[in-house]
């Protein structure tokens, strides 16, 4: 019988206790999120996590302990390449319109990796989690990046938070309201869809 085991918002609470995440086990990580990602938490099992990375049940539940522990390293590890990634963009890409536009791909690939296609209101229940506040990460994320780029020159002047609020809300509502206003399969209908939403925010 699937256990339904912790909600999304709480294993990415969870999430934040992992900081012993490496890529030594990438291989059960990548497995887990694509099973997340299929089916959401409650119908995730260790079984099938085992299947998709070639490894023993047993083996799991002795590496990890249990489904929820398996899945919050995993989130971690996945947020640990999101953030490190991001970081890589900024300091590589001198653009700032080309810089949205590959941030906003990451932030699709995270959220294919992570959000349940099958259950949208599982979607809708983590950005609403106070507990966690992505939105609010993310406009004070941006926020901070913007105003450097403002004192660079990189961008017009003008309210920075108004401007970032505005981007990462945006971002939010693609995966929390469905349909999509895009194939999140895709990654070049994503730069499309950052070049004519995201881009004007900050010209």
């Amino acid at each position: 019988m699937t256990r339904p085991g912790a909600s999304l918002s709480e294993l990415l609470l969870q999430a934040g206790a992992h900081t012993d995440v490496s890529d030594a086990d990438a291989g059960v990580y990548r497995a887990a999120l694509k099973v997340l990602g299929a089916t959401g938490t409650r119908r995730t099992t260790v079984e099938a996590i085992a299947a998709e990375c070639g490894m023993s049940r047993m083996t799991l539940f002795r590496r990890f302990g249990s489904k929820d522990e398996i899945l919050a390293a995993a989130l971690a590890w996945s947020l640990n390449r999101l953030f490190a990634q991001t970081m890589d963009v900024v300091a590589a890409t001198p653009d700032v319109a080309e810089r949205i536009q590959e941030v906003f791909v990451l932030c699709c690939r995270f959220g294919r990796s992570l959000l349940p296609t099958s259950s949208p209101e599982e979607r809708a229940a983590l950005f609403a989690d106070e507990r966690l506040d992505p939105v609010g990460h993310g406009i004070r994320f941006i926020t901070a990046i913007m105003a450097q780029e403002q004192e660079a020159g990189n961008v017009p002047a003008g309210d920075t938070e108004i401007r970032a609020d505005a981007l990462v809300r945006i971002t939010a509502a693609c995966f929390a309201i469905a349909p999509a206003p895009f194939d999140l399969e895709d990654d070049d209908a994503a730069r499309a869809y950052a070049r004519a939403a995201l881009v004007p925010l900050v010209r």
